[in-house]
């Protein structure tokens, strides 16, 4: 499906409501913009962070990691930069 919208003076341009439809982009979704060696590629941002959440959860069940275990590696993480960032000590 190939399709032309027209730039508009502040930027704006309207998605064809067929391709909106197609791929479920609704008002108020996020889009993002990709520059690509043929123009801009438009994807809908909950997809991209929807796909990124399912390919760490692989990684995590293929390594043997709990989503527990991934997240409380997080928090230590962050007491850790805290700790350096404010010179406090971590047992405080």
């Amino acid at each position: 499906m190939n399709k032309v919208a027209r730039v508009r003076e502040k930027g704006d341009i309207t998605i064809p409501k067929a391709l909106r439809q197609k791929w479920g982009i609704a008002p108020g979704d996020l889009v993002g913009f990709e520059e690509t060696e043929r123009g801009l590629l438009l994807t809908r941002q909950e997809v991209i962070a929807k796909d990124a959440l399912d390919e760490i959860g692989t990684l995590l069940r293929e390594n043997g990691v709990t989503l527990d275990d991934w997240l409380a590696t997080g928090r230590e993480s962050r007491s850790q930069l805290v700790a350096e960032e404010y010179d406090l000590d971590e047992r405080t």
